[in-house]
């Protein structure tokens, strides 16, 4: 699990941090560890996080947040596999729940600009 705090950068920083500040943050979670996450941070989901749904890109919402999946097409394999991810987004947190690496890579290539990361 890779947590950023939100601001004028983005910089990597702990569950207890985020809890302790109560500052916005982004987590990118395994789906095996999604629904921990979301209880800590008090984001109610009712329905089952599985990444083998995702076949197309959507938003829904529920209470407490909007929710949905992304299949993004692979740049070389356009028909074939695609990256997979859920997300979960509130007031004050954003969740990417994936496994290919996909989200942790955007967030790297955003955390190399120097100005409006956050």
């Amino acid at each position: 699990m890779k947590i950023y705090a939100l601001g004028e950068q983005l910089i990597e920083t702990t569950m207890e941090q985020v809890l302790e500040s109560e500052k916005q943050a982004v987590f990118i979670v395994r789906p095996e560890e999604c629904k921990r996450v979301l209880e800590q941070i008090g984001i109610a989901y009712e329905g089952d996080i599985s990444l083998e749904d995702a076949y197309f890109c959507k938003v829904e919402t529920q209470q407490d947040c909007l929710y949905g999946t992304f299949a993004i097409p692979r740049l070389l394999d356009v028909l074939g596999s695609r990256y997979r991810m859920m997300f979960f987004i509130n007031s004050k947190y954003v969740v990417f729940s994936e496994k290919d690496g996909f989200a942790e890579r955007l967030i790297q290539r955003i955390c190399k600009k120097k100005v409006r990361q956050g």
